[in-house]
C-alpha cells in the first residue's frame, strides 16, 4: 500500500509505462541441461504454471484494488488524451531506437517483440477487444 491516493485524486489510464508485465525465470543453462528430462519438465511446468497464476492474480487484484480506490478512497478514473498518448509513444520510440542502435542483443529482442506485437494487435482487435468493449 503506497498511499498514492492520499496525494493524487486522479488515476490516469492506460498505464503507458507497463502495458503488460514480463514474467521470467532464469536457470543456469549448463546445470539445467545436465538434469534428467523428467526434472527439466517439472521445472518448465512449474514456471509455466506460476506465470499463468501470476497473470490471473494481477488481473483479479488490479480490478479489486481499482474498485477500492474508486469506491472507498474517492479516486477519479481518467483517461489520458490522444495527444498525450501519442507524445508518450513518440518518446518511447525515441528511447527504444537509442537503445537498439547501441546494443545488438537489445535489437534482436526488440525485433522479435515488435513482430509479435504487430501480429497480436490484429488478433486482439478481433478477439478480446470487442468482447471487453461489450461488457
Amino acid at each position: 500500500n503506497m498511499g498514492f491516493h492520499k496525494i493524487a485524486k486522479y488515476y490516469y489510464t492506460p498505464g503507458w509505462h507497463e502495458t503488460g508485465s514480463t514474467l521470467e525465470v532464469f536457470f543456469n543453462k549448463p546445470i539445467f541441461d545436465s538434469l534428467e528430462p523428467r526434472l527439466q519438465t517439472i521445472l518448465e511446468t512449474a514456471a509455466y504454471r506460476m506465470n499463468a497464476w501470476t497473470l490471473a492474480e494481477f488481473e483479479a487484484k488490479n480490478n479489486e484494488y481499482l474498485q477500492k480506490l474508486i469506491q472507498i478512497e474517492n479516486v477519479e478514473l481518467r483517461q489520458f488524451s490522444s495527444d498525450v498518448l501519442i507524445k508518450l509513444k513518440d518518446y518511447t520510440n525515441e528511447i527504444l531506437t537509442d537503445i537498439i542502435v547501441k546494443d545488438t542483443a537489445s535489437a534482436k529482442i526488440y525485433k522479435s517483440y515488435d513482430a509479435f506485437r504487430k501480429n497480436i494487435k490484429q488478433w486482439s482487435s478481433h478477439s478480446e477487444k470487442p468482447y471487453h468493449n461489450l461488457l
